[in-house]
């Protein structure tokens, strides 16, 4: 069930990604000019964003794409593959194909990338790493929503900020930086999905999306940064307008999505009996807890979350009636544990919002379907 080693990211090797991180921040800081050609880049704007509602038999699917790492393209070296993968060409490529591979099987209704959607300290042009990594959602004209992991922005190009900007303008694209927290904290928004009759406006189903920032700001607190209490707030109060807007009726249910899993996944994934996937390494959230899971319990509407950043992660476990998943490792670019397919998780919501199940695909030959279950209410499948 556990794999032996002990996690991707050492201390010593944590805290130094920080200080580089650290060092990056303040030379972007000098507010160094962007290229004409980026600036460009960033003024394109498309058509108002889709409308996101469910189909005419009551579903909705989602396609969660974890960790995708894009850099240079076909250029990219890939990492943890076995010895027959090695006899083929592998770059960043085969990510991409994969993700439409997904979208030929599975068809879904949203996209959501849920950050370190490229690797911003890898070299290459930055729009062009962001072009490449969403390419497959808006070339295939579906609606896709993003959040940004700890790597995403950590080239001296582009800020999260300006990065946002640029994804909220592309095609199909239905993201957006929400509230000002500062350009280390963006991408924090609510998407509601409508019921299918063009004409109404009555929301099924709420998608919360927040920016699970990258690295302790904090001096005496190592390791990852976490959901601070404004985002918190937000939140709270992005619930309870759903709740005024539902009355006389109960809220719809709601699902979350962000990088960087929250403390409580560690008190979840000690439930071995019900915990469905591999957790294939330490659950790498921060040291500080801010709350926010009290905050997702307490606002009863919560049903599902899922995160991305740890690659060989790609289980879903239950806590306090919440499922907490995994993505599972979707880039060829990054790490990954050599025997271990690349994957992507599905999830299917049913009865006009009023249930969620989930599977995950394999990038083998057949994209094998991979731990069906049903999240809400929480099931563990037979074996």
């Amino acid at each position: 069930f556990r794999s032996s080693h002990a996690g991707h990211v050492p201390q010593e090797l944590l805290k130094a990604t920080k200080e580089n991180f650290d060092k990056r921040k303040e030379e972007r800081a000098k507010k160094i000019p962007l290229s004409q050609d980026i600036k460009r880049k960033l003024k394109e704007k498309d058509t108002d964003p889709p409308v996101l509602r469910f189909r005419e038999d009551g579903t909705f699917t989602i396609l969660q794409v974890a960790d995708q790492h894009i850099s240079i393209g076909k250029y990219a070296i890939c990492d943890d593959i076995d010895d027959e993968q090695r006899q083929y060409p592998c770059s960043d490529l085969n990510t991409t194909a994969f993700v439409n591979r997904m979208i030929d099987l599975e068809d879904p209704d949203l996209i959501v990338f849920t950050g370190d959607n490229v690797y911003g300290n890898h070299g290459g042009h930055p729009i062009e790493a962001l072009e490449l990594a969403f390419s497959a959602a808006i070339d295939r004209e579906i609606p896709w929503a993003a959040v940004f992991g700890n790597h995403d922005d950590m080239s001296l190009a582009l800020t999260r900020t300006d990065m946002m900007e640029w994804i909220s303008s592309q095609p199909f694209s239905v993201s957006s930086a929400g509230p000002d927290f500062g350009d280390l904290c963006v991408g924090n928004y609510r998407l509601n999905v409508l019921e299918n009759d063009i004409n109404s406006n009555v929301s099924l189903l709420t998608l919360y999306f927040l920016d699970s920032r990258a690295y302790s700001e904090e001096d005496d607190i190592d390791g990852y940064d976490w959901i601070h209490q404004n985002q918190i707030d937000w939140f709270n109060n992005q619930v309870q307008e759903v709740i005024n807007n539902s009355l006389p009726n109960l809220p719809p249910n709601a699902m979350g999505f962000w990088h960087i899993p929250i403390p409580e996944y560690n008190n979840a994934s000690d439930n071995i009996n019900e915990t469905v996937g591999y957790h294939g390494e330490t659950i790498c959230s921060p040291q500080y807890n801010s709350g926010f899971g009290n905050a997702l319990i307490q606002s009863n509407t919560i049903r599902t979350v899922s995160v991305g950043h740890d690659h060989n992660n790609n289980f879903c476990s239950p806590y306090e009636g919440i499922a907490l998943c995994y993505g599972g490792g979707t880039g060829y670019g990054t790490y990954g544990e050599v025997g271990l397919s690349r994957m992507e998780r599905i999830f299917k919501v049913t009865q006009e919002g009023a249930s969620i199940s989930s599977h995950k695909r394999l990038d083998d030959t057949d994209c094998t379907v991979y731990n069906n279950q049903t999240l809400y209410p929480f099931q563990v499948p037979p074996n």
